[in-house]
């Protein structure tokens, strides 16, 4: 899911964030092709084929192809999804972009859209498709071979092969993009992975391997394609075999339902709510390289995307994985760092916690203690033995030794639904930011620099991350744009700089 782009706004100005879906987990229910409505503004993309299918924790999934007709290629392809009940009224509305970009003449691309469905959800429409042409030429100069395809014990399949780089420069995120399709080519799942090489990056001539694993609760299917992108220009007229297909080698898959409707009944395997992991990997989340700034005790920070993936600025470059290259399902609701750095919590917005790095202690979550609500943040106490998860209701849990508790908006009566919140430097306090724009602080929490309601900045807050000495914050929008308060004026970049998907979720600051 998306949001539009505000334009240039603000005096730090993090510009408004394309919005990709991405990697979809959790277990079978049944995949459908979805009604389609198909009276949208013309267009050079068409789409060709829609489905959807609901996992085990009731998260719906909507899949579909568009196709690139035109003669020119076509850039930031947005996809507008309505979605309805059974008698067809409409409930929400929603967007999300292809999944290549940019997509030359005849290409196809998946999309992909994570919901958590409006209340008697029954099925989606697309009702427009939107395109840009293409600032720069897609970058299809590699060859991609699969040298391995198998299931293993616990029933996940691996997709495994290595790419080359053909052209004359180095390629930078270098992507392989996979679509999965039905017995009669309708697209059921998308995924994408990386090389694995330090940002995904490949040198000229160089060679890295991938491999794609998709759970054993992922749709079935009969065939699949992928096709290799870079966010990097082309170079050079080397070989572009970049694509290529393969067929299923599971159990021989239920053909897709020709109806219309779908199925808002589950029958799967259930997935456990109540998880912290450490995570390892080696394909890493792109990491944007530092832009030089003035110099500060904020020597960088981390923006999560509500789509699953983590992006660091400046000397935040340490990564131990997200949510989306390992495949756990949810929303990411915020990111706190650990004291010594070396790791990081990120809740989800279904009440789940997973920790990465060294974030190894676990207290609970608002899940496995049956508590109401819907997280919007997390802050650590200063020794790391507890959290605060503020919810999106206004209430306030703490766990370990997060016990100090100094109000929160619904026993002060304090308007506005909490989108974060971050813990003063002595632990005597905290502020909470809400969606509406406002700030409240508690306990010590005094110092008041602004928010973005006095100020008349647009955007509806995703987070706040305090300096380090709490003489400023930093308020990042779920539009896309960062405001600084106070002494928070060092800035490293953001996601539209560097051509990076997503919608902020949250931030933490690195010394």
């Amino acid at each position: 899911m998306g949001i539009r782009s505000s334009g240039p706004m603000g005096r730090r100005r993090l510009a408004a964030l394309s919005s990709l879906a991405l990697v979809v987990t959790g277990a079978l229910a049944l995949v459908v092709p979805s009604r389609v409505a198909h009276a949208y503004t013309a267009s050079d993309v068409v789409l060709l084929s829609t489905s959807q299918w609901r996992d085990s924790i009731g998260n719906e999934h909507l899949v579909g192809e568009v196709q690139n007709v035109g003669t020119e290629s076509r850039s930031f392809i947005e996809i507008f999804i309505n979605e309805y009940n059974s008698t067809g009224t409409l409930l929400a509305t929603d967007f999300t972009f292809a999944s290549v970009d940019p997509l030359a003449p005849g290409e196809r691309s998946p999309y992909l859209d994570d919901i958590s469905p409006p209340a008697g959800y029954d099925h989606y429409t697309i009702s427009d498709i939107a395109d840009s042409s293409a600032t720069m030429p897609p970058n299809r100069n590699f060859t991609t071979q699969v040298t391995n395809h198998f299931i293993d014990s616990i029933g996940s399949e691996h997709v495994v092969g290595t790419v080359t780089n053909n052209n004359t420069t180095t390629a930078d995120f270098v992507e392989i993009v996979f679509t999965f399709h039905s017995n009669n080519g309708t697209a059921v799942d998308t995924d994408f992975t990386f090389v694995n090489t330090s940002n995904g990056s490949l040198s000229a001539g160089q060679t890295a391997s991938f491999e794609e694993i998709r759970s054993s609760n992922s749709p079935s299917y009969s065939q699949f394609s992928y096709l290799t992108q870079s966010s990097s220009s082309p170079s050079g007229s080397g070989p572009q075999n970049g694509t290529g297909s393969g067929s299923s080698i599971g159990p021989t898959p239920t053909p897709t339902p020709s109806s219309t409707s779908s199925s808002s009944s589950s029958t799967s395997t259930s997935i456990s709510t109540a998880s912290t992991s450490t995570s390892k990997t080696s394909t890493p989340t792109p990491t944007p390289t530092p832009t030089p700034t003035p110099g500060t005790h904020v020597g960088g920070y981390y923006i999560p995307s509500a789509q699953g993936n983590l992006y660091g600025f400046g000397d935040a470059t340490a990564y131990y994985g997200n949510l989306t290259d390992h495949h756990y399902p949810g929303t990411p609701a915020g990111i706190a760092l650990t004291p010594d750095r070396g790791g990081y919590y990120i809740p989800t917005a279904q009440g789940n916690l997973y920790g990465f790095g060294d974030a190894t202690p676990y207290f609970g979550n608002l899940t496995d203690h049956h508590y109401p609500g819907t997280p919007a943040g997390i802050t650590l106490t200063r020794d790391g033995g507890g959290y605060y998860i503020v919810t999106v209701q206004g209430n306030l849990y703490g766990f370990g030794d997060a016990s100090a508790y100094y109000g929160n908006l619904t026993d002060h009566h304090y308007p506005g639904n909490p989108a974060g919140i971050a813990l003063t430097p002595d632990g005597g306090g905290y502020y909470i930011v809400t969606t509406q724009g406002n700030l409240y602080g508690f306990g010590d929490a005094t110092r008041y620099f602004g928010n973005l309601t006095d100020h008349g900045y647009p955007g509806n807050p995703a987070g706040i991350a305090l300096t380090f000495d709490g003489g400023g914050y930093y308020i990042p929008t779920a539009q896309g744009n960062l405001y600084g308060f106070g002494n928070a004026g060092a800035y490293y970049g953001n996601l539209t700089d560097h051509g990076y998907p997503g919608n902020p979720a949250g931030m933490a600051v690195t010394p």
